[in-house]
């Protein structure tokens, strides 16, 4: 095999038990694209934290929270830490997107309570709260009516945004910010259901 086949193959491999929790932060693309420059937005997808429930992770000033499980304290511990870095790395804001996959666990009181603080503590750092909330049926309607109740209780943060996929949210968040964006929605999309899909998500 050639050095650059040996390059493209590294390109696209990642983690080979992606369960376990990342101590580093991971950088993997699954396309052979250019390197980022300073006139284009990054295409790496960078997982921080990953376990049985969630992923936490970002792409340019684009923050991500993935949870099919139940939301609990290590996870919301994981997600402060990438909104601490999130925040150095933008100090002008960045987009937090929270993605709630279909089935995930209805949080309890305390969980309700401790996402409700962590929230209103970074959201004067949001350019936008998108929410997206998979699935149908009883669960989705639900959980939409859970995250709903909880955003009433903070009156200070800007609103989230629900939709019901990735895709729209992005087609939204891009015609609202327009030059604020500095990540490829095509990319991220695509970087996303690729880590999804190797984890078996």
């Amino acid at each position: 095999m050639t050095q650059d086949a040996n390059r493209k193959l590294a390109t696209r491999s990642y983690n080979p038990d992606p369960l376990s929790a990342l101590r580093e932060p991971t950088r993997f693309r699954a396309s052979s694209g250019i390197a980022p420059s300073p006139s284009r937005p990054p295409r790496d997808l960078e997982v921080f934290a990953v376990n049985e429930h969630t992923v936490v992770g970002a792409m340019g000033n684009l923050m991500f929270g993935l949870t099919r499980g139940q939301c609990s304290s290590s996870v919301l511990k994981q997600r402060r830490a990438q909104h601490e870095r999130m925040r150095t790395r933008y100090p002008s804001g960045y987009v937090y997107m929270n993605i709630i996959a279909s089935g995930a666990c209805m949080p309890n009181a305390e969980t309700r309570k401790n996402i409700t603080e962590l929230t209103q503590e970074f959201a004067p750092h949001f350019l936008l709260h998108l929410l997206i909330l998979e699935g149908s049926g009883v669960w989705h309607s639900s959980m939409c009516l859970i995250a709903r109740t909880m955003a009433l209780s903070m009156p200070t943060a800007p609103s989230a945004n629900f939709f019901v996929g990735v895709e729209p949210a992005l087609r939204w968040s891009d015609a609202k910010l327009r030059h604020r964006v500095q990540f490829e929605s095509l990319a991220f999309s695509r970087e996303l259901a690729i880590l999804r899909s190797k984890l078996g998500w």
